[in-house]
């Protein structure tokens, strides 16, 4: 990863640093004690599942835009530093993942042969 962003902080709420979608930036206290997913504790890799701590690279994958090649995917996942690869590699990684997902947890996910 290069490029870091700094990460400016408002009001105690975590702002988005600029070029978020473009540039890792370092896992700060707040973030990794921020809720996402719902809960604390959250902030992990979609792809690895590495829990981040404080002063970790950390990126966001957009991947909400309504194009052939983020179909069925969403959420804008983030991605540790040992998953960094070609985006088209990443998203074809997450689309595997969704989809065994839903074929071995067909009962849990409510999608049956999706």
């Amino acid at each position: 990863m290069s490029d870091v962003a700094d990460k400016p902080k408002s009001g105690g709420r975590i702002e988005r640093p600029a070029g978020l979608f473009r540039h890792p930036w370092h896992a700060t206290e707040a973030d990794v004690r921020a809720r996402w997913a719902g809960r604390p504790g959250n902030f992990r890799c979609a792809w690895c599942g590495h829990r981040f701590a404080v002063g970790d690279l950390v990126r966001c994958v957009f991947t909400n835009a309504n194009t052939p090649d983020c179909e069925g995917i969403g959420g804008n996942p983030f991605s540790c530093e040992a998953c960094e690869a070609p985006r088209d590699e990443m998203l074809s990684a997450l689309r595997a993942m969704r989809r065994e997902a839903h074929e071995r947890y067909w009962w849990f996910m409510g999608e049956v042969g999706q």
